[in-house]
């Protein structure tokens, strides 16, 4: 018989591993017993090293014939076990059979050693299956499915001994999973009840569950732990990073791109895999071609261009990032297996974590109404358009009662759920009522709308992300935007703003704020202009309007811009445009057309030095001038090649 522990470089990885559900764990301990001896056995650990189901069945054969001559030795029982776990690893059913009766008998023969326990929590974690069939998810439901019945078995592990390190671990690592969340309280129990453990995966899976359960100081600790216990310094810094920007802190986005910037395979496999749920691997190519200082550069720009598209500050969409992470795996995780997809889907995200509702949650947060009904698994959710476009969004649960897919539109949710989503009203049931309402002549029709629509919606929901700013009463101000040449290769662009004071909450000093955001981006992505502005108002009798001007630099050609005006509870998109900035050495040009009002008193200087005003109001009464502003580049001296011609607008 070839020795099971013969083979050199002995692996790191655990080798009861077999649903990848928990991390590396150990029975350790397994003495011999007094007396007779049993056939040579290796460690634990190097089983792992074995891949030969005949040599272990050859020495499974030698521990039988052990075992019977002392059947009533629990450490032979546990061998077996031991063994039998092995050859479940490698060649499946019946073996994971074998070692739980094994380890049943081990443990009625020793009822108060942990060891039989989590060796049974061990074989069911082997026998989950890859993906779940109808029997299976009924089982998971009623939580006796092979992964439930794995964590009651680690649970029995440490009812016997409170302080057994392995299972508190394996309970504490499946109790991270959806499917078992409800017994993180007392996984979160199990692990600190446990004396100077110096496994790194422990100190991990602590960490995880602190964070979960509120206990942003405990997690820090853990993960500090983590890592001098030897763990991957990378992921020690990201689970840092997801403490600290969860609570907000400042030093959450500084943790994050340093732990980005080790070269660390663990690290950079997890920052990829957060990254996933928001790009394509179109877009990960990049991550993955650079390390170091490289990949920490081109995290920083990913994330200051989605601060910048959505007029964030530095640091925030991150942080909402992983605020939506955290939120969906709690909300919209799935029990651990894949998912099946079929033709029928019409949409097919791959991902086995988190449902459709994640998917979209993820991409776009919270939605502004969300129906959900009662009897039926079915939900609609509608965001309002703030400063992002409408959207409305479908899932239906049907042959897994806890796996929603998303669907192009109402009409392909079941008409018992339709009605129930209906009658709850919002605009996430305005789909609802439209089909509800029209006859059967032009039914088709309007579904046929309403699936391209939903169709595009589903492309918008699934392929960008966005965090819109939405606020509870509309502002109402308006804007002026225009673009002159200074000299060559040099432009310049002014922006005006007005809104109604009386708008304006006021404090006891009767002072009104107005907080102002533009953002300016050039053709490679980074800022041309980025503005963050607090405008203070004085009390004025006579002031009815706030005026405000903002002038920057810009490069010729096109300058994407989009700027918003907010209070505490009110605000508006003020402008979102492409300009064109002029330059005047490209040849015969003209500026923007600049049609002002001087008794505003907003203006600056033109190239002739003189005022030129503005007029963001966009009215002109009859009793005052229209004052007018234009530049022509590229004519020679005293020539003139210009004419406008104004006219009013029919009512």
């Amino acid at each position: 018989m070839r020795a099971a522990g013969s083979r050199a470089g002995a692996r790191a990885s655990a080798w009861w591993r077999a649903s990848a559900l928990t991390a590396a764990l150990g029975l350790g301990g397994l003495a011999s017993p007094a007396g007779a001896q049993p056939p040579a056995i290796p460690l634990l650990d190097s089983l792992a090293t074995e891949d030969d189901p005949v040599a272990l069945e050859a020495l499974e054969r030698q521990l039988i014939a052990w075992a019977r001559a002392n059947r009533d030795d629990p450490d032979a029982h546990l061998r077996l076990g031991a063994v039998a776990l092995r050859l479940g690893q490698l060649t499946g059913q019946p073996h994971w059979d074998h070692a739980i009766s094994e380890f049943e008998w081990a443990a009625e023969l020793e009822p108060r050693s942990p060891l039989p326990w989590h060796g049974i929590g061990l074989a069911w974690l082997g026998m989950a299956p890859a993906q779940y069939d109808a029997r299976t998810t009924v089982q998971a439901m009623l939580g006796v499915d092979p992964v439930a019945k794995a964590g009651k078995a680690f649970s029995e592990a440490l009812a016997r001994e409170p302080g057994y390190g392995p299972s508190a671990t394996a309970w504490g690592g499946l109790a991270l999973l959806p499917a078992l969340r409800d017994e993180a309280p007392d996984a979160l129990v199990a692990l600190r009840r446990v004396p100077e453990a110096r496994d790194t995966t422990f100190h991990l899976v602590r960490g995880r569950l602190e964070r979960r359960a509120g206990h942003p100081d405990s997690a820090l600790a853990a993960f500090a732990r983590y890592a001098a216990a030897g763990g991957s310094a990378g992921v020690a810094r990201l689970e840092r990073a997801r403490v600290l920007l969860a609570a907000g802190h400042p030093d959450g986005p500084p943790a994050y791109y340093e732990g980005a910037a080790l070269a660390d395979s663990a690290a950079a496999a997890q920052f990829r895999a957060d990254l996933a749920f928001l790009v394509d691997d179109s877009v990960l190519v990049g991550f993955d071609l650079v390390s170091g200082a490289a990949r920490r550069a081109w995290l920083e720009r990913f994330w200051r261009e989605r601060d910048l598209a959505a007029l964030r500050r530095d640091g925030e969409r991150l942080a909402e990032h992983y605020r939506r992470l955290e939120e969906a795996e709690t909300a919209f995780g799935l029990a651990p297996f894949k998912r099946r997809f079929g033709f029928g889907d019409y949409y097919q995200s791959g991902r086995t974590d988190v449902d459709d509702r994640g998917v979209i949650y993820i991409r776009h947060g919270p939605p502004t109404d969300r129906n959900r009904t009662v009897r039926f698994q079915a939900e609609s959710w509608y965001y309002a358009p703030g400063t992002a476009r409408e959207l409305w969004f479908h899932f239906v649960a049907l042959d897994d009662l806890t796996d929603y897919r998303l669907v192009p539109s109402a009409a392909q949710v079941p008409l018992a759920a339709q009605q129930e989503i209906r009658d709850q009203g919002g605009a996430a049931s305005d789909e609802y009522w439209r089909i509800a309402t029209i006859g059967p002549v032009a039914r088709q029709r309007v579904e046929d709308r309403l699936f391209a629509a939903g169709r595009e919606m589903m492309v918008i929901g699934t392929t960008t992300d966005s965090w819109a700013r939405r606020w509870e009463r509309p502002l109402q101000a308006a804007a002026q935007a225009v673009t002159v040449a200074l000299e060559e290769g040099t432009g310049r662009v002014h922006v005006a703003l007005a809104v109604p004071l009386a708008r304006l909450p006021a404090d006891s000093a009767g002072i009104r704020r107005l907080t102002i955001r533009l953002v300016a981006l050039a053709p490679d992505g980074s800022p041309a202009a980025r503005i963050d502005s607090l405008v203070e108002f004085l009390p004025a009798a006579a002031a009815q309007t706030g005026l405000v001007r903002i002038s920057f630099p810009a490069r010729p050609g096109p300058l994407p811009v989009q700027a918003l005006a907010e209070t505490d509870r009110a605000g508006a998109l003020v402008l979102r445009e492409t300009l064109d900035v002029p330059d005047a050495g490209a040849g015969l040009g003209l500026s923007d057309i600049v049609l002002g009002r001087e008794s505003l008193g907003l203006s600056w200087r033109g190239g002739d030095g003189e005022p030129v005003a503005l007029n963001p109001m966009g009215t002109f009464p009859r009793s005052e001038p229209l004052s007018l502003y234009y530049e022509v580049y590229g004519l020679a001296d005293g020539l003139a090649v210009t004419e406008l011609v104004l006219w009013r607008a029919e009512d």
